[in-house]
C-alpha cells in the first residue's frame, strides 16, 4: 500500500503525547490540525509565525508543479525535514507546551 500522506508531527518534550501535525499536500499546501484535546488550531499559530520569520515560503512559490499539478515527494520530504528541523531548533511551543517534532508518513 503506498503512502499517501506527509507531515511534521509535533509532540510534547515532556511526555511523547501528540499535540498535532502539519501535512505537506501533494499540490504544495500545508494543512494544519490539533490532536490535543483543549488546543485549538490556531496555537499553531506561533509555529507558523516561526516558520516564515526563518524565511519558509509557500511551496507553490519556490517550485514548479508537474503537470498534475503536484510537487514531487522529494520536494516535499525536504520542505518537511526543514520545517521540523527548524521547529525543534527554536524550542518551540504550542498552548505552552514545549513541543519536539519529527517528520512522518501515513
Amino acid at each position: 500500500m503506498p503512502i499517501s500522506k506527509l507531515g511534521v508531527l509535533l509532540k510534547s518534550k515532556e511526555n511523547g503525547e501528540q499535540i498535532g501535525v502539519i501535512e505537506f499536500g501533494p499540490d504544495g499546501m500545508l494543512m494544519c490540525q490539533m490532536i490535543k484535546c483543549g488546543l485549538h488550531v490556531f496555537a499553531l499559530r506561533s509555529v507558523i509565525n516561526l516558520l516564515e520569520e526563518k524565511g519558509v515560503k509557500p511551496l507553490c512559490k519556490k517550485y514548479e508543479k508537474d503537470e498534475a499539478g503536484n510537487l514531487s515527494r522529494d520536494i516535499l520530504r525536504a520542505e518537511a525535514e526543514a520545517c521540523a528541523k527548524i521547529i525543534n531548533e527554536a524550542e518551540t511551543t504550542i498552548g505552552g507546551i514545549p513541543v519536539t517534532s519529527s517528520v512522518e508518513e501515513w
